[in-house]
């Protein structure tokens, strides 16, 4: 069943990025970075973020963005899959940051990328498109956020049945 905070949230975002393409590619990047942003760190640093997430997390985000595209179709699963992990992963970085862990301070990006790794977790098309969209993209999420909640509480009850 279609709810209408999915429609109007469309609506809002197709306003503010005219191109079609471009809304669905915010509208992915968005979902993405809300469930990294709502998905648990680990306490204690894994021995491979990309392989406890895969394990631990992976099935929710999809089921949770396959919630969200049944409300708006035309989600790039791949994509928001990969920036959620991204998001998670940088998370996860400043969380967990060892003693013997450097930044690296050569690259791409200012002290605030180079410090949470964006540089090295995150695409850099993805960068240059939030860095050009940075304000309309905050609000998109600001706005996803509880819906995306919900999405991934349902994911969660799901997956430890």
């Amino acid at each position: 069943m279609l709810r209408t905070d999915y429609i109007y949230l469309k609506q809002f975002i197709s306003e503010r990025i005219k191109d079609p393409a471009l809304t669905m590619y915010a509208t992915s990047l968005a979902l993405g970075i809300c469930i990294g942003k709502l998905l648990k760190v680990n306490p204690t640093p894994p021995q491979s973020v990309a392989s406890f997430f895969d394990n631990t997390y992976d099935h929710m985000a999809i089921n949770a963005i396959s919630g969200f595209n049944e409300n708006i179709n035309g989600i790039n699963t791949d994509l928001a899959i990969a920036v959620s992990k991204s998001i998670w992963a940088m998370r996860q970085f400043a969380v967990n940051v060892d003693t013997t862990d450097y930044i690296i301070p050569k690259g791409e990006g200012g002290f605030v990328d180079k410090f949470f790794g964006a540089t090295t977790h995150l695409d850099p098309k993805v960068h240059q498109f939030l860095d050009k969209h940075n304000e309309v993209m905050i609000v998109i999420i600001n706005r996803m956020m509880t819906m995306v909640n919900e999405l991934l509480t349902a994911a969660q009850g799901e997956s430890m049945v």
